[in-house]
């Protein structure tokens, strides 16, 4: 391996970083090699884990109507692609943090 690849300089430390903060971390960079994604996903350009933001919207929010959790995330995956980076972002911060209401 190349000691100055962004994998070794960038991507291993923050796994390591991680893991000792008591993250789960998965190597999934062959996962769909196999029949089923370690993961849940069906495709490689799925990248909210639907499977496991319901029930962690569920624990965070135990009073939340049975129609609020997935038109929450709904609202969390709907396309931002016209946006900018930045406003995309801001407006998922801003989803997650306020639940949609500005400032």
């Amino acid at each position: 391996m190349n000691p100055y690849s962004e994998d070794e300089l960038i991507e291993q430390p923050a796994i390591s970083l991680l893991a000792e903060m008591g993250w789960e971390t998965l190597n999934c960079y062959n996962e769909f090699d196999r029949s089923d994604s370690p993961l849940g996903r069906q495709t490689k350009s799925e990248v909210v884990l639907t499977s496991r933001l319901q029930p962690a919207l569920q624990r965070l929010n135990p009073t939340a109507t049975q129609e609020a959790i997935p038109k929450a995330i709904e609202e969390l995956t709907r396309s931002r692609s016209l946006m900018s980076d930045v406003e995309a972002n801001r407006e998922i911060y801003t989803l997650l943090k306020d639940g949609g209401r500005d400032g």
